[in-house]
């Protein structure tokens, strides 16, 4: 079982491979090299250097990978079985519907945590390495070392999912896309300024830490000593989360993506034990 699902999905697996451990390689001589991970320490970046600084400066280019590896890797795992009916070929071979199913997401799923865990270790290796500690580890929590394999796991169990329920591979796809998209615009907006309840100052510096908000009052609305700090003859109210909360916010959201996973995979196990190939 675990050779044929390496040779049905070794071409995926490839793909994936290049791009995330590729990262991974230009991270690390990155770091090695000492190239600066805030461009403005680097006016004019070339190579490596020109490369990284640019993709962080349009960090939004890694927000599609979890999804990617839903659609690409997830989606087609079970609904292209569906519709090449090679199913019924695998449920007639002795082996348990459970155990077939397993042996797929258990090694697929393994290839998934630690190529995202190479990529986002590496990532965070070399920005806290080269100069953008000061920035605050927030700016990358996307890609952070727990919950973006986190992540990566459950938008291939959302897409291994939808591929057990509706059977069609491009369907599935779209599934998987559009449940991963949400989950994460739900994490990232609404769930994650709240984990942990946000500090809110008199000022303007976060000191590392998430900033959230910011509003001004008069110097006369002041309860407690006046800072001395103006924005246009105001106060600067500043809400934000500290620094130091950073990896328990990963733990948070890692715990939740895996929760989130294992509902999926309930599901999934139980509808491929329901079907009717």
């Amino acid at each position: 079982m675990i050779w044929m699902t390496w040779r049905q999905h070794r071409t995926t697996l490839f793909t994936f491979a290049a791009v995330f451990l590729g990262l991974a390689a230009l991270f690390v001589t990155a770091t090695l090299t000492g190239v600066a991970a805030v461009p403005a320490r680097s006016p004019n970046p070339s190579g490596i250097g020109g490369l990284l600084q640019y993709l962080e400066q349009i960090n939004e280019i890694f927000l599609p990978l979890p999804a990617l590896i839903g659609m690409f890797l997830g989606a087609p795992l079970l609904a292209a079985e569906y519709e090449h009916r090679t199913v019924r070929y695998a449920w007639t071979q002795g082996v348990s519907r459970g155990h077939w199913l397993s042996t797929k997401l258990l090694v697929l799923g393994s290839a998934v945590v630690l190529l995202a865990a190479a990529f986002s270790a590496t990532h965070m290796w070399w920005f806290t390495t080269n100069g953008a500690p000061y920035e605050g580890a927030f700016r990358i929590f996307n890609q952070g070392p727990l919950s973006f394999p986190a992540a990566c796991l459950f938008a291939f169990v959302v897409g291994v999912t939808a591929g057990a329920v509706l059977r069609k591979t491009v369907a599935a796809m779209g599934l998987a896309i559009v449940g991963t998209w949400a989950v994460s615009i739900v994490c990232v907006n609404w769930l994650r300024p709240n984990y942990l309840t946000p500090i809110t100052v008199t000022g303007a510096s976060t000191k590392g830490g998430w900033f959230l908000s910011q509003t001004t009052i008069a110097p006369e609305e002041l309860v407690g000593p006046d800072p001395g700090i103006r924005l246009n003859g105001l106060v600067p109210i500043t809400t934000y989360q500290p620094a130091d909360r950073f990896w328990t916010f990963q733990l948070i959201e890692a715990g939740l993506y895996l929760g989130l996973t294992v509902g999926c995979l309930v599901v999934a196990f139980w509808w491929v034990r329901r079907a009717v190939a």
